[in-house]
């Protein structure tokens, strides 16, 4: 199974913190959301929502971090 596939079968049923380092921000994404939250480092968390080319190219770089990592990006 690819790291992709994993991440998008957690999504259903757990919180997921993903980083995209293209566009350096770092996601959590919510179970049964249509908005996930996204930041910049050192940002304020912001709506995004689960569709938009940011979500989807950040869940095909599948970089998992944990909830730390994203609450100190």
């Amino acid at each position: 199974m690819t790291k992709q596939r994993e991440i998008v079968n957690r999504i259903g049923s757990e919180v997921v913190y993903l980083l995209n380092t293209y566009h350096g921000i770092a996601m959590k994404i919510v179970p049964l959301h249509k908005n996930w939250y996204a930041k910049s480092r050192g940002g304020e968390e912001y709506e995004i929502h689960c569709s938009t080319d940011l979500a989807c190219e950040t869940v095909l770089q599948a970089n998992q971090i944990s909830k730390y990592d994203y609450e100190s990006f």
